[in-house]
């Protein structure tokens, strides 16, 4: 309530009424001063107040909270130091002229650039978005500037750990691809192996083996992304591939069977603990941090793959540790598999070549036939099953006598039986020297198990000629019922994790809407009453406070729709499609949108309104922000079989990835996650476009998809 003071008497001076008026009106314009001053306190997020020359004139209760005691220390050039200003992925400081502040001091708006913000007191980091207006003077004269902080970090870290799961899921799929294609040849694998981990983890990447009599360790494979560092580790690799079970920290660890994460280590106490032949290599390159894991496989420890970092690019982590002990163990058994194909090769032939030495080959034959863990099973030229190990007898649940005599496809899957028949057929008339099969075995329990077999002929040596008939086959299977079922959590880590993305950005656009943009709305009227009640020329001001806030409010709007458009879930996809190119054709009058829109009238289930319409949102930000396109067209159908949405442009085209992972390694994830939400729903998803030329995005359900 606005006080009013009664004059002593109703008889006074003219001068005195007026001093008595003057007076009124100022205590009247105190009291809606001190109203504003409580807004700002209590805004939610951190508001800062500056004066022309970027002295902090005010901050509000969050901004206190947020930068303790950062204050009295700051002045417009030392703002990046003082607070720890980081550019995001480079971690480069911010110059200050390029800071929001001092270009709303020059008389730009900057609304929402995202930073980092990392103490020096404190080792946390945080996102955070910086936004920044200029406070004009009655004359258009910049007074100073109001900066708004957001704490962003949850968000981030969210779309930061998706990218590292879909970079290090890629880096898994490419180490299967290398195990399948490497033809058992144990240096080629190996040799793939380091460049894999050097491209995903870090620079030197080196794998260890302990040798045939246990006694030494051979240095198996290096790879260094730096070529000069690359040839001096070859030379000292030709200079020192065996030694010693008690020198270095690959030792160490094949000694121990544990790992060893070493951060930061400084490059004297790196001197102590490496090899002698080593310390040129790390005097020229310089290591920041160290990481070592066991390789243990089916049968023991065989090794060990050593990672370490340059100087200056970054610490190893836990979830480094964890990823390279995934990729060290997968490494281990198909070093297994590999000895165990020369081994059973070698024997194989050995048997056929050489009749004087065939007790003895038969004995160490039996011994590894029956000793690894692996299945083996031999079939003769119709798919009768010959013989079977142990191992293969304890996947099925049966015991030798009930499996020979068989047809190998009997203990199939009846679903994998028509491929299994083509795969042998395949192995008797390629040539091939393997073929590698996945399919559903049948336990005697009536469960199925996922096995993998390598099918191999063993040919007839005696026979002249190149072309030499097999004798018999070698199947050779190893059960991966644990890593299906891993594959399949990581699809539900994967369809869960875009569920709780978009569960997100519904929470943070109800935030929006129903704290900040509800104290800005009460913020404008309060403004707009105190405006009849003061100065003229306070009146002017206040109408310029009042049009930054309309500004922030229309921005926030804007970002809450676009995180969770209401028209979506309340009218239907067709809805939701004209309100959003709508609101681009507002914003980019120049470019020409025709849209051919059926009316689904809320006939699809949610999950796929909201994926068709995500697609949309970043079909149309592509074409706005790269086509250089000014006409494009939207087109969504459906009928009895399928749902249909085009999405295309009349701009200059680019080369589409043989796989979206590679425009996720170049941080250009907006396609990659279409592609994700389409197949999760069983879609397709195609991109047609090439330099020059038109781009047209198609995803495509099948009903009977959406109806599961």
């Amino acid at each position: 309530m606005q006080a009013r003071v009664q004059p002593e008497t109703s008889t006074g001076t003219g001068e005195d009424r007026r001093a008595t008026a003057a007076r009124e009106s100022l205590i009247g314009f105190g009291e809606q001063f001190l109203q504003l001053q409580t807004i700002f306190e209590h805004f939610p997020e951190p508001l800062i107040v500056t004066d022309a020359g970027g002295n902090i004139r005010q901050l509000n209760e969050a901004a206190r909270t947020l930068l303790p005691g950062a204050a009295e220390m700051l002045t417009p050039e030392n703002w990046p130091q003082v607070l720890g200003l980081r550019k995001p992925f480079s971690e480069e400081v911010y110059r200050a002229e390029e800071l929001p502040l001092q270009r709303a001091l020059n008389g730009e708006e900057v609304v929402a650039e995202e930073m980092l913000l990392r103490r020096p007191e404190d080792e946390s980091v945080r996102w955070i978005t910086m936004s920044s207006w200029p406070i004009r003077g009655a004359e258009g004269i910049v007074a100073g500037a109001m900066i708004a902080l957001v704490d962003v970090t949850p968000t981030k870290s969210a779309e930061i750990s998706k990218a590292r799961y879909i970079q290090r899921a890629d880096a898994l799929y490419r180490l299967s691809n290398i195990i399948s294609t490497s033809g058992n040849k144990l240096d080629k694998l190996l040799k793939a192996v380091t460049i894999l981990v050097s491209k995903s983890l870090g620079d030197l990447v080196g794998i260890t083996l302990v040798n045939q009599n246990n006694e030494k360790l051979h240095i198996a494979a290096l790879y260094d992304p730096d070529p000069t560092a690359r040839t001096l580790a070859r030379k000292l690799l030709d200079e020192s591939t065996e030694i010693d079970r008690d020198r270095g920290l690959a030792a160490k660890t094949i000694n121990t069977g544990q790992p060893i994460l070493i951060p930061h280590i400084p490059i004297e106490d790196l001197r102590n603990v490496s090899l002698p032949s080593w310390r040129e290599f790390i005097e020229y390159v310089g290591i920041e941090s160290v990481l070592v894991v066991p390789m243990t496989g089916r049968n023991g420890l065989l090794g060990a793959i050593s990672v370490s970092r340059h100087a200056g690019n970054g610490s190893f982590n836990h979830a480094d540790q964890s990823f390279l002990q995934e990729i060290a163990t997968r490494t281990a058994h198909a070093v297994e598999y590999c000895r165990l194909y020369d081994s059973l090769r070698a024997e194989v032939m050995a048997r056929q070549t050489a009749h004087q030495a065939l007790d003895v080959s038969e004995g160490r034959f039996r011994a590894i036939f029956e000793s690894t863990a692996l299945g083996i099973k031999i079939l003769d030229l119709d798919g009768n099953i010959l013989q079977t190990n142990a191992a293969f007898e304890t996947m099925l649940g049966r015991d030798e006598h009930e499996l020979v005599g068989g047809h190998f496809t009997d203990f199939v899957d009846p679903i994998d039986q028509p491929a299994a028949r083509q795969v042998f057929h395949d192995i008797k008339m390629s040539g091939a020297s393997y073929i590698r099969f996945e399919h559903r075995g049948l336990h005697k329990d009536g469960s199925s198990v996922w096995m993998k077999t390598i099918f191999t002929p063993v040919k007839n040596t005696r026979a002249e000629g190149k072309n030499k008939s097999p004798v018999f086959i070698v199947g050779i299977i190893e059960n991966i019922s644990e890593q299906k079922r891993i594959q399949m959590e990581l699809a539900e880590m994967s369809n869960r994790l875009q569920g709780s993305i978009e569960l997100e950005r519904l929470r943070l656009a109800q935030e929006l809407h129903d704290n900040p943009m509800q104290t800005l709305y009460t913020a404008i009227y309060q403004i707009e009453a105190l405006k009849s009640t003061v100065d003229p020329k306070l009146s002017v001001a206040l109408q310029s406070v009042n049009d930054d806030i309309k500004t922030v409010l229309e921005g926030l709007r804007s970002t809450a729709k676009e995180l969770r458009p209401p028209t979506l879930f309340s009218f239907g996809l067709e809805h939701a499609i004209r309100s959003h190119v709508d609101d681009i054709r507002d914003k980019y009058p120049n470019i020409k949108i025709s849209l051919s829109l059926a009316h689904d009238r809320q006939l699809l289930p949610e999950k796929a309104r909201l994926a068709l319409f995500r697609i949309t949102q970043q079909s149309l930000s592509n074409v706005l922000r790269h086509s250089g396109a000014n006409e494009a067209n939207v087109r969504f159908s459906f009928d009895a079989e399928e749902v249909r949405l085009e999405i295309s442009d009349n701009g200059k085209g680019f080369d589409v990835p043989k796989t979206w992972i590679e425009l996720v390694r170049s941080g250009h994830y907006g396609l990659a996650g279409a592609s994700e939400r389409i197949h999760a729903l069983g879609g397709t998803f195609n991109v047609r476009s090439e330099p020059g030329k038109s781009t047209t995005v198609i995803a495509a359900i099948p009903w009977r998809n959406l109806q599961e």
